[in-house]
């Protein structure tokens, strides 16, 4: 494949993204480019689901080498060392992003690499590899449905800024980390010095609008060269295994909610998990041998009993 490349501007950046020079064994791999900075991302995902799992096994590794700033290690084998702290935030940053956008159910071991080949430090390189995420997903045929990008928001002197620089960040007083699409936003994270929740509503709207480039870039890259996506099916529970559960304990389980105390709470939960699964599950019931399917199946009444005393009654569970 003939590397493509395409470019966005955001704010007093121009980002250039290219797929097809490097990392070409992974599923999606992309380099960003902005100024002097350059960070490779690269997404890969088994081909097969990862059996025996109750939650999503992605892994996130955002990586900067001595070398990106001209630099050799300083220990006695001149190696890299484990994740610095910021590496291990930024780390996350990213896997907030990316996690509750892939499909329920989706058990594949996942990994996405961000490694920093070149930095200015006159702009932070987070943003490049928040943004390169996505991009690598989108160019790969990992079953990912939504295209997103990062961006960095400050104000200085009451003007909002896109990916501000360094000096600019230490003159502000608001300092933003987002993940969004056209129509969402997936995640902040930041600080500001007591500003107004209209000014912090205004710079989030700010910063959706600034990344249309890159998001018309992203469609582009995927039309033009982008893999066909693999199939993908949640696997069903067991049949009428869900009506059993909330017939069996969605009473007891609406009062264990209401229970003020946390471990009052959490205990309550925890008998109420080890009978469902003992009167379900044991030798000659029903759903013997479906212990995962009424673990799930419970796990969903939870969830729709939290957000029912959210949205019908405002009430929230500390």
């Amino acid at each position: 494949m003939d590397a493509k490349t395409v470019t966005a501007k955001v704010g007093n950046q121009t980002i250039t993204v290219e797929t097809g020079a490097l990392a070409k064994q992974a599923d999606g791999s992309v380099v960003l480019r902005a100024a002097d900075s350059v960070v490779l991302v690269t997404a890969v995902s088994a081909k097969e689901k990862k059996e025996g799992l109750d939650f999503f096994p992605l892994t996130v590794d955002y990586q900067e080498r001595l070398s990106a700033a001209g630099r050799i290690p300083g220990s006695f084998f001149r190696r890299e060392g484990r994740l610095t702290e910021r590496e291990t935030l930024i780390s996350r940053l990213i896997d907030r992003s990316c996690r509750p956008l892939f499909p329920e159910g989706y058990q594949h071991d996942t990994q996405i690499i961000a490694t920093v080949f070149s930095a200015d430090n006159q702009y932070d390189t987070d943003v490049l590899a928040l943004t390169g995420a996505s991009y690598a997903l989108a160019v790969s045929d990992i079953p990912f449905p939504f295209a997103f990008a990062g961006v960095r928001v400050g104000r200085v002197g009451g003007k909002l800024i896109a990916n501000p620089s360094e000096e600019e960040r230490l003159l502000g007083d608001l300092d933003v980390i987002m993940a969004a699409s056209r129509d969402s936003i997936f995640m902040v994270e930041g600080g500001a010095r007591e500003i107004d929740e209209n000014t912090m509503i205004e710079a989030l709207l700010f910063g959706q609008r600034a990344i249309e480039e890159l998001l018309d870039g992203q469609e582009r890259l995927r039309k033009e060269v982008g893999k066909p996506k693999r199939s993908f099916e949640k696997t069903p529970l067991a049949e009428g295994v869900a009506q059993r559960v909330r017939d069996a304990v969605a009473q007891r389980v609406g009062e264990a909610y209401r229970l003020d105390v946390k471990h009052e709470r959490y205990g309550r939960l925890s008998e109420i998990k080890k009978e469902v699964v003992a009167q379900l599950c044991a030798e000659g019931a029903p759903y013997a041998g479906k212990e995962k399917d009424v673990k799930t199946a419970l796990e969903d009444l939870k969830y729709d009993h939290m957000r029912r005393m959210i949205t019908h009654e405002g009430r929230r569970i500390a």
